[in-house]
């Protein structure tokens, strides 16, 4: 069956992500991503959220910081080899996906400073993540990496983290 997940990063402190998305870190340690959400630190400024709802990431999410600062959205379904990222920043947008059309076929564009890491993708499933990697530092599928996630939830309209529920887009 595999990963069916997508992720949500900006190059921003975690705090604003969070607030920028309506989440709250609960702290509570989230070491296989098992939660609705999770969020994390990454080195070199980044700030993710894991969810377990493969339509879930989308850069649209949080269009403030899409026109302050770089974000990404990866999604992977495994079980239907299908792969996905979408950057959007200042400095422009792109997309690529793998599998989600055309029965297989690898669509779309990506800046030509990273044609050696689309070259180097040892099949065309693995060209979305790569890139994502390569952009964020964060691989999914990769548990000793040493990031540590915690427990994120939504917050209400008080201010006080409720239940985890999927977030609208916007």
């Amino acid at each position: 069956m595999g990963f069916q997940i997508s992720w949500l990063a900006a190059r921003a402190p975690k705090a604003t992500l969070l607030e920028a998305l309506h989440l709250t870190d609960t702290g509570v340690p989230d070491e296989a991503n098992e939660a609705p959400f999770s969020v994390a630190e990454l080195s070199g400024g980044w700030s993710l959220i894991w969810s377990n709802d493969v339509e879930w990431a989308l850069p649209s999410r949080v269009p403030v910081l899409v026109t302050q600062t770089a974000v990404v959205a990866f999604m992977v379904f495994e079980g239907i080899d299908a792969s996905f990222v979408d950057y959007a920043g200042p400095d422009g947008n792109w997309s690529v996906s793998y599998g989600l059309e055309d029965g297989g076929a690898l669509h779309g564009e990506w800046p030509p400073a990273l044609a050696p890491v689309a070259a180097a993708a040892s099949g065309p499933f693995d060209v979305p993540g790569d890139l994502a990697r390569a952009l964020t530092g964060y691989a999914y599928n990769r548990a000793d990496d040493g990031i540590r996630f915690t427990i994120a939830e939504i917050e209400s309209a008080s201010g006080a983290a409720s239940e985890p529920v999927a977030v609208a887009a916007e």
